[in-house]
């Protein structure tokens, strides 16, 4: 546990407890994080009371129990927030986002034009990346669209051509 003060005021859940000697009972176990049983508690009147009386002997546990759960739970918070921050400084330095198939299959199309001397045609597209033709066709565009390549015709045979700049 934190060395701060605990999640869970062992007091005020003796205090919440004692509150069923009036006729309110289960508030302490709505304050444990146990609401069901505590609406049972609340409308049965601490199951005849018999359930309240057993809560005493049982309330240490119920706090040491929700203790532990609120401290995972923080711990599990500060690792996501700590993950969060690092992928989005990795997204920040890296050009493709990382993990996103599209841009696994952008980069997969970047390196086979890199091998052709930056220069594709749609069907040499498809046949080195693997692609089906409409994927290819649309990472082609997004290439056009984010400047990465432009546009041609091959002067001898008037073939339409990518020219990559990479």
């Amino acid at each position: 546990m934190s060395s701060q003060s605990p999640y869970v005021n062992k007091t005020l859940s003796y205090i919440l407890w004692g509150l069923g000697c009036f006729g309110v009972c289960g508030l302490h176990r709505f304050y444990l994080g146990r609401p069901i049983t505590g609406l049972i508690w609340f409308f049965t009147f601490g199951l005849c009371f018999i359930g309240q009386i057993i809560d005493v002997f049982l309330i240490n546990r119920m706090i040491h129990n929700r203790n532990k759960f609120l401290e995972e739970k923080e711990q599990v918070e500060k690792i996501l927030i700590a993950s969060d921050t690092k992928e989005s400084l990795l997204q920040r330095l890296l050009p493709f986002p990382v993990g996103n198939k599209k841009n696994q299959q952008m980069q997969k199309l970047l390196k086979a034009a890199s091998d052709n001397a930056n220069v594709l045609s749609l069907g040499q597209a498809i046949l080195i990346t693997g692609l089906p033709a409409d994927q290819v066709q649309e990472l082609l565009t997004d290439t056009l669209r984010k400047g990465i390549a432009r546009i041609d015709n091959e002067p001898e045979s008037g073939a339409v051509r990518y020219y990559f700049d990479i």
